[in-house]
Formats: C-alpha cells, sequence, structure tokens
C-alpha cells in the first residue's frame, strides 16, 4: 500500500467480506504519507484476520510484495492492489476449482476501461487445460502478467523461492514467468469478480526503456517454456524489437550493443515466430540504413525477417 487512502477502506472492507471468510489478509504500507497505515491498522483492531507491517522505508512494489510473501502461512496466495476492489464470491470462485492437479486458477475481472469490451468484463480461458494453452490465451487477452486474477500455490512459491525481481515495472511478467516453470495445468472460470482500476500505462510506463528487462523476459519464457514457438515468446520479442526500432531512430549510443544482443538472443527463434511477424519486418526499414556493412548476424537476421 502506498498512499491508498482514498480507495484502501473500500478494498479491505470488500476483503473482509469474502463469502470464504478462512482468509489471512497480510497489508504492507510502504512508507505511506497519508492515513494509509492508520487506516490498515483500524482494520487489523476490528478483524483479527488482518496483519499490518509497515515497512522502515520506501522499498517499492517489489521487495514490499517480498515481505507478504515470506509471511504468507495459507495453501494458496492472491495479490489485491489497494486501488482495486473484489466482489464477495472472488475467493469462493478461486477456491471451487482448487485440486490436487492443479497448479494455478485464473478468473475474469471487471474494468471499465478495457478496449475492445464495452460491458467491462475480460475473461481469458474458461475450463481447465495444460499451461501453454492457458498462457496462450492470456496473452492473446494481454492479461498474462496481472496477478490479481491469478491464484497461486503457496508450496510452490516457497519450494522454489520464488520472490519479485526488482524492476522498475513488468515485476509481475518475470514472476509469473517463474512460477509457470512448476505449472503443468491451470483451472479457469469466466466468473468476474475483481473491478481494476486501469490506469493510463502510457503515462506511468511510457518512458522507461525496458528494452533489457524484456530481453530478460524472452530468454526466461525460453526457459520456462522450452523450445515450441509461443505467443508468450513473441510477445517479448515484438517488444524488443519496438526498443530496437527506438534506439535507432533516435540514434541512442547503446543501439549497436542492443542489435548485437537481439541478434544473439532472438535470432534462432524467428523462424518460429507468428503473432510478432510484422514487427520484426519493419525493422528492416530502421536497420539497413544504419548498418550498409552488413555483419553475418544482421545478414541472418534480414534474410529470416
Amino acid at each position: 500500500m502506498y498512499n491508498a487512502e482514498q480507495t484502501l477502506g473500500r478494498c479491505l472492507d470488500s476483503l473482509l467480506q469474502q463469502t470464504y471468510s478462512d482468509l489471512e489478509v497480510i497489508l504492507i504500507d510502504d512508507c505511506s504519507r497519508d492515513h494509509t497505515l492508520s487506516i490498515a491498522k483500524e482494520k487489523a483492531v476490528q478483524d483479527s484476520r488482518v496483519q499490518v507491517l509497515s515497512n522502515a522505508k520506501n522499498l517499492g512494489v517489489s521487495a514490499t510484495r517480498n515481505r507478504g510473501l515470506d509471511c504468507v502461512t495459507g495453501d494458496w496466495v492472491a495479490f489485491c492492489d489497494a486501488d482495486d476492489f473484489p466482489d464477495s464470491h472472488w475467493i469462493a470462485d478461486f477456491m471451487e476449482l482448487v485440486s490436487d492437479d492443479v497448479e494455478m486458477i485464473v478468473q475474469g475481472f471487471f474494468c471499465d476501461n478495457w478496449p475492445g469490451h464495452p460491458d467491462g468484463r475480460i475473461v481469458a480461458y474458461h475450463g481447465t487445460a495444460h499451461r501453454d494453452t492457458v498462457v496462450d490465451a492470456l496473452c492473446r487477452h494481454q492479461v498474462f502478467g496481472y496477478l490479481w486474477c491469478k491464484l497461486f500455490r503457496a508450496s510452490i512459491i516457497r519450494n522454489t523461492q520464488l520472490r519479485f525481481a526488482n524492476f522498475a515495472y513488468l515485476e509481475d511478467e518475470m514472476f509469473c514467468l517463474q512460477y509457470l516453470k512448476s505449472v503443468c495445468s491451470i483451472a479457469c472460470t469466466d466468473h468476474c469478480n475483481y473491478h481494476y482500476n486501469r490506469p493510463d500505462f502510457y503515462a506511468k510506463y511510457g518512458s522507461i526503456d525496458s528494452f533489457d528487462v524484456n530481453m530478460c523476459l524472452y530468454k526466461l519464457a525460453c526457459e520456462s517454456f522450452g523450445n515450441p514457438s509461443l505467443r508468450v515468446k513473441d510477445m517479448f520479442v515484438e517488444r524488443c524489437a519496438d526498443w530496437l526500432i527506438v534506439s535507432f531512430r533516435q540514434k541512442l549510443d547503446n543501439r549497436q550493443q542492443r542489435l548485437d544482443r537481439f541478434l544473439k538472443d532472438v535470432a534462432d527463434y524467428l523462424p518460429k515466430a507468428h503473432t510478432c511477424r510484422k514487427r520484426i519486418r519493419m525493422l528492416r526499414f530502421f536497420l539497413l540504413p544504419h548498418c550498409p556493412k552488413l555483419s553475418a548476424l544482421l545478414l541472418q537476421l534480414y534474410l529470416r525477417i
């Protein structure tokens, strides 16, 4: 929680009114400058299921979530953002799908300003399926990295010592990729219980250069999903291609180093890629004018494009 006094009361009331009541609610304040911490402490006095922690200094979202994971004693872990709120059946609908052979559970959610969904309901998949099938659907609906529409097994988090990386953003996608290494079966429901307050992503993150992060995510996706072509890999390749284009368009000093890294790590995957083909082809128009002397790797990339 950080400076969430305007929305926290609604969020906590929704959590504590869940029809599935066997919960522990872990609240971590990241040095808010408003009344966030006092609101949380008041709820803890009213309900013994609430545990309140306060960071000694501002740590950011990743380290704060990690502190919460260190305190988990339950069998499953759900995440909730302080500016969102769930309906009363949020946890119950998760728990209905719990079984011994399911390692992750996914729900739909509500968002008032989600492109292409005038009714506000976003559902990626319904039913139980192999991990790769569900992940493809999550990427197709652009909800792969969101934490609050997923339920995670605490034992997998503990056994793999999984924690959030200290990224400026996309730390949730890194967490999901690492978690999915240990997953085979995912259960999904079309029930929508979570109300997501979607920010202006361009205003919030548009100025953050994420080439390096997305290259790391691509390599981790290859580790997590093996050799087959998957939409999740295409997603990271497309983002890296976007930032390569930006690098050459703006003549950034590190553009050649980025190109070399892209060639080294991604070139072999390009023949398998599908959904990012259009963006990859755009690279031709930005790379060739700046690289009149084609290296062997660049020539290989150009031919594959």
